[in-house]
Parts: structure tokens; sequence; C-alpha cells
């Protein structure tokens, strides 16, 4: 009996130092982008592989990331591609398991421009935010002073509260709104 093929989505995997994302949609690995790395939609999960090389050598970090509002089959498939990454990986990576809003120091750390909570997810139908849509209304909350996270919220007045920051982006108007104490 032949071994089992990896996903496709694996290929490439841990071959260089770097960071490697990917998001389960519909029971399978799809690879994020760089330029869509450090955002998370809260009903999706991801896998996280960071990689570092020395020569021959590698070290890697392996996280699995599962968002609020995620589905236990999306979840359950997040686990079972963690350890499939590892099989593939000849069982070297620290498995680490992420739930959105606790995540650990080291994964925020790969992060540096923050991390961004989107609305929806893959089985919402809600896939991704086009970037210039100048029709796009959404409310973000800011947290956080050494790692910060920007959580999209109801555009509604009960979203607001004292303390926190939020930036109202209406397209073509970006506003942002603090409240020190």
């Amino acid at each position: 009996m032949a071994p089992e093929r990896p996903p496709p989505a694996f290929e490439g995997a841990g071959q260089e130092s770097g960071l490697q994302v990917w998001r389960v949609e519909r029971l399978e690995l799809v690879q994020v982008p760089p330029s869509r790395h450090g955002d998370f939609f809260v009903g999706d999960a991801y896998l996280v592989l960071h990689t570092v090389r020395r020569g021959a050598n590698a070290a890697y970090r392996l996280h699995y990331w599962l968002g609020k509002e995620c589905t236990q089959d999306e979840s359950t498939a997040a686990a079972i591609f963690t350890v499939q990454l590892d099989d593939y990986l000849g069982g070297k990576p620290v498995q680490s398991r992420e739930i959105q809003g606790y995540e650990s120091n080291e994964f925020v750390s790969y992060f540096k421009g923050g991390i961004k909570y989107k609305a929806g997810g893959v089985a919402s139908g809600f896939n991704h935010v086009v970037t210039n849509d100048l029709s796009a209304q959404r409310l973000l909350h800011i947290k956080g002073r050494r790692v910060v996270r920007a959580t999209e919220v109801p555009l509604s007045w009960a979203s607001f509260n004292k303390g926190d920051c939020f930036i109202i982006d209406l397209g073509n108007v970006s506003l942002s709104q603090s409240n020190m104490h």
C-alpha cells in the first residue's frame, strides 16, 4: 500500500525561513498570500507554520488557530491537517493550538502589523474584503498596546465604549475615535 499523499497545499512547506499560513476552506487547505498574513476571519480555522532554517537544519513552530465562530468540522479539519503537516515535516514541529483572543505571545509576534479579526468566514460565504472597495462600510475596534488587534464589529452606536479606539471605514473616508481617560 502506497503512503498517503500529503495535501497539495503542503508542497514546499518549511523549505525556507519565514511564515506560511493556510486557511481551511470546505475541509481543504488553501494557502493565504503573504499580503493577508495577520487577517483572520472569525468563522474560520487556520494553520500557521513558522520556519527558521540554519543551513540544512530547520526548526518549526506549527500553530492551528480557531476563530470563535468556526464550525466543529473546521476545527477538526485544522487539527487533522496539523498532524499531517507535522508528519510531512518529519515530526519536527512544536505544535500549539491558538484560540481567537487568547493567542500566545509567540504567535502574535509573527504578525508585525498586528492581528485583524474579520467578520464572517468561508462557511458564511464571506471570503474576503476587497481592499479598495469604496462602498465598504465597517467599524474596527482597536485594542492592545504592544500587540494590536483590530476586530470588525457591527457599525452601530452600541459597538462603541469608553476607553477604546475605533476606526470607521466608509470606503472613501476613514475616521478614528479614541476615548482617553
